[in-house]
C-alpha cells in the first residue's frame, strides 16, 4: 500500500515488530544501499537497453550459487525515485519472510537514487506471471 512500515517482504518493515527475531534480510533497495552484495549487482537503465532478461538468485542463496546472476537489479529511471528488483527467496537466512515469500519484489526509493538514506516502498510482488508498467519501461 506504499505506507511507512507495510513492506513486509523486509526487515526494515519491522513485520515481526521486534529487532532480534527471524530470519529475515533486507529488500533490495536497501541491499543495493548498504552494498553487502555488491559483486552480484546490475544496473538496468531501459533508454540503453530496452529490453534484457535477467537471471536472479535469492539472497538466501547468495554464497550457494557458482554462478555470477545478481541478488539485487536497480532500473535506473534516470529520476531520484529508481526501481530496485531482488528474488525473496524464503529459505535460511530469509526463511521467515512476512510477506512474498519466493516471487520477484519490486520496490521503489523515495529519492537519493538508492545510494543513500530514503524510504523504499514495495511497488509490485511478481510471480510466474506479472508486471509492473511506467510510461517508459515494463518489469516483468
Amino acid at each position: 500500500d506504499g505506507q511507512t512500515y507495510t513492506d513486509h517482504t523486509c526487515m526494515m518493515g519491522n513485520p515481526l515488530y521486534s529487532d532480534d527475531t527471524g530470519k529475515m534480510c533486507y529488500n533490495p533497495a536497501k541491499n543495493w544501499q548498504i552494498g553487502w552484495y555488491s559483486d552480484r549487482t546490475l544496473l538496468l537503465d531501459p533508454q540503453v537497453e530496452p529490453t534484457k532478461t535477467v537471471t536472479l538468485v535469492g539472497i538466501a542463496d547468495y554464497l550457494n550459487e557458482q554462478s555470477t546472476d545478481p541478488v539485487v537489479i536497480k532500473v535506473e529511471t534516470r529520476l531520484a525515485n529508481d526501481f530496485f528488483v531482488g528474488f525473496n527467496r524464503a529459505t535460511g537466512v530469509n526463511a521467515q519472510n512476512d510477506e512474498g515469500d519466493d516471487v520477484v519484489t519490486v520496490i521503489q526509493v523515495d529519492g537519493n537514487n538508492g545510494s543513500g538514506y530514503s524510504q523504499s516502498r514495495l511497488r509490485a510482488k511478481l510471480g510466474f506471471t506479472g508486471d509492473i508498467t511506467s510510461s517508459s519501461y515494463t518489469i516483468s
